[in-house]
């Protein structure tokens, strides 16, 4: 069952489990043609790293969850629902590979996200005296009694969505954003970062055959789509990161966000996947869905209990993706990259049992031959 805490009966703050703690609870102003809300626009759960793995023994990359609710209408949204998992490294040592930092004055400088400034080659990290590959390559190491994992779950209107929605994503560090049914979420989207094109989907094209396209279609959904947000961050940003193939490091003004459909990975509705997972999903509000309701299109008219239908849609496919994942691993899959479909996993997990055995039986002739 889903689980509220309540004031007066009303749904005030999701509960995550008993081991979640709340860090933070933000509250956005009041505005007068919208109805006051109790339910905070971002509350902030820290659970403990090894907590977390004791409860599901893995622990999945960064990602974050999305549900736009509209007025019927995909290109008309009234609001949007979001949920951001992080592991954060506390206390967290800065390296690079086969580098160190320098000091400045006794001191060493730092950058503004924490980083060393200055760095020199470091002789003794070199393996056999010579550069490895990813030289210089950045990475940070902390212990798991120090690591905590953070989830964000919140809600924002749609008029507050271009000027918060961008940040929080670029705070959540999570590269990869689930939609369930993508389409409706991402022309939900779109519509409010890009009013003025005639269709959302237009930001898509390309003149340039040679341009990497940035939107995948499975049928006439869409499967994957990539953002660049560091237009809409209020800010100049930059970001640093490493270039693989000129394998050096490099300084990037773009924040590119791979939004996924996450109904090609789990082809059921969220009702199915809440009644899996133990977590009761309630029913769609009639207002948004019917234009013959005499609410319909009436934002005063949202209640509570209607923001908390959004925020556990995000909650049931969060919890999902991780107990899917988890099962995927238990079945010996261990590859690195998530797949984007269900059928693209199973012919992955089917190779790779076939490269498991094949190396198995090589093994087995060398010993055999060695044997001989």
């Amino acid at each position: 069952m889903s689980e509220w805490l309540r004031q007066n009966g009303i749904p005030i703050e999701p509960i995550l489990g008993e081991d979640f703690g709340v860090v933070t609870r933000s509250y956005l102003d009041s505005q007068e043609d919208r109805p006051q809300i109790l339910i905070p626009n971002l509350i902030q759960y820290e659970i403990s790293f090894l907590k977390f793995k004791e409860k599901y023994n893995f622990i999945p990359k960064p990602f974050g969850i999305i549900d736009f609710e509209t007025w019927r209408d995909f290109t008309s949204p009234n609001m949007c629902s979001f949920l951001f998992y992080q592991v954060v490294q506390n206390n967290k040592k800065y390296c690079r590979v086969g580098m160190k930092p320098v000091e400045v004055d006794g001191e060493i400088i730092r950058e503004s996200n924490g980083w060393p400034k200055f760095w020199e080659d470091d002789v003794t990290k070199w393996k056999n005296g010579t550069k490895s590959k990813n030289h210089g390559r950045r990475y940070t190491t902390s212990k798991k009694t120090e690591k905590t994992i953070h989830v964000m779950v919140g809600w924002l209107w749609e008029n507050q969505v271009v000027e918060y929605l961008p940040k929080l994503i670029e705070q959540s560090k999570c590269e990869h954003i689930y939609a369930h049914n993508a389409t409706v979420d991402v022309i939900a989207l779109m519509s409010l970062l890009y009013p003025d094109i005639s269709h959302p989907l237009e930001h898509f094209v390309s003149i340039n055959p040679d341009d990497r396209t940035r939107i995948l279609m499975k049928g006439g959904n869409i499967l994957t789509a990539t953002l660049d947000l560091a237009p809409f961050l209020g800010y100049e940003y930059s970001r640093q990161g490493w270039n693989y193939k000129e394998k050096k490091l490099e300084t990037f003004t773009d924040l590119p966000i791979e939004f996924r459909d996450s109904y090609s990975l789990l082809p059921m509705s969220l009702g199915a996947l809440g009644n899996i997972i133990g977590y009761e999903k309630t029913y769609t509000p009639e207002i948004f869905t019917n234009q013959n309701h005499p609410d319909f299109k009436n934002y005063m008219k949202i209640t509570n209990e209607m923001v908390r239908y959004a925020i556990d849609d995000c909650i049931i496919l969060w919890r999902s993706l991780v107990d899917f994942w988890v099962l995927v691993k238990e079945l010996g899959y261990h590859g690195k990259a998530y797949p984007l479909t269900i059928g693209t996993l199973g012919f992955q997990m089917v190779a790779d049992d076939i490269k498991k055995r094949e190396a198995n039986e090589n093994s087995k002739k060398k010993k055999k031959e060695l044997e001989v």
